[in-house]
């Protein structure tokens, strides 16, 4: 092995610089390659970059090609490969045809394998760097390795990865002001297909979902997606109304209207003049109120309390709630005519747990967002935080995330460390130690890992077609199996 103090350790370290200002990250991904090929006692290298399918997108070898490319690839990836990519740690053997791990392997056998190290690349692991040579590699061979995995991985997503999977929600997004939802899934796209279509009409809707789903951030898309974009966006949580001044606080009031009311109160209608009129939670409003609101959606006009004449609304409604507010109505607990008033159109809003990889990206941008607004220093999730929050249910969805955030963001700051652990998130076990017990959040998880195992004992633990089986990412596949312990079958 060349000196590492040598014309080859130079070149490798200015190979890794140059990555940083890459256009053709491809060409400086070889030379790097062969660079750490030849300073090391490896005499083939292979470097494999998946696809957001899972799927081998690109690749690079060194002093291999044809039939002995093929060889590798198969002797490698039916076992080494999958050992670092499920554990996301590197895997080093002196001799893979002596080592318990990998000797009874045919594809290990077949090709005599010896000296065999595997580096992950990105955590989750999107690649895997594998170096084959006769003699064991020293330490120094593995950490100028794993230097080269660590400063490729950046780099390698946007460049390497070919994007053969477009954006499901990006056709909606361009048609709206949607700046602030954060997410990919087909979940968030068949949503904004429907933000897309009531946006453009001036007609009450309805948001349906569960508490914490983040209603009132889809109401305001649609509103700054709207005609009314540049007037007053105004909520109203009728659940915190209190009781008796849920009228004054919706229509307003005359002076001495009621014993509170020492001047004129405007109400939330008049103070969305021209603009939206968010009424979330709507199924908690007063039965005596919501014949006034019927007569709002329905006419146009309001009585503000105490006064002799109506008033002129020119505010749209759009109703939020987390209840079946149609049985609400069937079983007379609300107006029947007033929930077909206001539900001319529907959204659904789907629930975190139907989201997939949106929930580790909501993470990252709450973590963001909470470094901001507190002025903390840097931080980000750890490998083990990202675990525990794939594994927890999120029974209280976006509010609870972002709550878990602000809270990972601030503990690590205050213990001046700069990666988020599981234990800072509060979730009450780690993803590594789930929680026994008869919660739901525990119920969840067990049953997402009995998932996993029969989608991958289905497929023969071929983790591309367990993924696509289970609908989501191969990367994604392979932090369930860790967080759940899982190995291949």
């Amino acid at each position: 092995m060349p000196d590492e103090g040598g014309s080859y350790a130079a070149a490798f370290y200015k190979a890794l610089l140059d990555l940083g200002e890459a256009s053709d990250l491809a060409g400086l991904a070889q030379q790097a390659l062969d660079l750490v090929v030849r300073a090391s006692p490896g005499r083939r290298g292979y470097l494999a970059i998946l696809d957001r399918d899972g799927e081998i997108g690109w690749q690079a070898a060194q002093d291999l090609e044809g039939a002995d490319l093929e060889a590798v690839v198969a002797s490698t990836s039916a076992g080494i490969v999958r050992t670092a990519m499920t554990s996301g740690q590197t895997v080093n053997t002196a001799s893979a045809m002596l080592d318990e791990r990998f000797r009874d392997r045919e594809s290990v056998r077949r090709h005599a394998l010896a000296a065999v190290l595997c580096v992950p690349v990105g955590d989750p692991a999107l690649g895997v760097l594998v170096l084959q040579g006769s003699d064991p590699f020293s330490d120094a061979d593995i950490a100028r390795t794993e230097t080269f995995a660590k400063h490729l991985a950046p780099f390698a997503d946007r460049l390497l990865r070919p994007a053969v999977t477009a954006d499901p929600t990006e056709p909606w997004r361009q048609r709206l002001h949607a700046e602030a939802m954060i997410g990919r899934s087909e979940a968030i796209a068949e949503m904004l297909k429907q933000v897309v279509m009531v946006a453009s009409i001036d007609a009450p809707a309805l948001l349906l979902g569960p508490t914490g789903v983040g209603k009132t951030s889809v109401a305001q898309v649609i509103h700054r997606s709207s005609t009314r974009a540049q007037e007053p966006f105004v909520v109203l949580n009728c659940a915190t109304l209190p009781s008796g001044l849920a009228e004054s606080e919706l229509f307003g009031a005359e002076r001495g209207a009621h014993s509170t009311a020492t001047r004129p109160i405007p109400g939330k209608v008049a103070a969305a003049r021209g603009g939206t009129l968010v009424l979330d939670e709507i199924g908690e409003l007063e039965p005596a109120v919501q014949a006034k609101l019927l007569q709002l959606v329905q006419e146009g006009t309001y009585w503000p309390l105490g006064s002799a004449s109506p008033r002129q609304s020119e505010c749209r409604i759009l109703a939020a709630t987390n209840v079946d507010l149609e049985e609400a109505a069937r079983t007379s607990r609300f107006r029947e005519d007033l929930f077909y008033r206001l539900s001319v159109f529907q959204i659904q809003i789907p629930p975190l747990s139907s989201r997939g990889a949106d929930v580790l990206l909501l993470a990252e941008h709450f973590v963001t967002e909470a470094v901001a607004r507190h002025q903390l220093p840097r931080v980000a999730l750890g490998a083990q935080a990202r675990a525990s929050i794939l594994a927890h249910a999120w029974p209280g969805n976006v509010r609870e995330l972002r709550n878990a955030m602000e809270r990972g963001s601030v503990v690590a700051a205050t213990e001046q460390v700069s990666e988020i652990s599981a234990a800072h998130l509060g979730l009450g076990s780690t993803a590594t130690e789930p929680s026994a017990g008869h919660g739901l959040a525990a119920q969840t998880r067990q049953f997402q890992g009995v998932l996993v195992r029969q989608a991958l004992e289905q497929e023969n633990g071929n983790v591309t077609a367990a993924a696509r089986r289970l609908e989501i990412h191969r990367s994604h596949l392979y932090t369930l199996m860790k967080v759940h312990g899982l190995h291949n079958p």
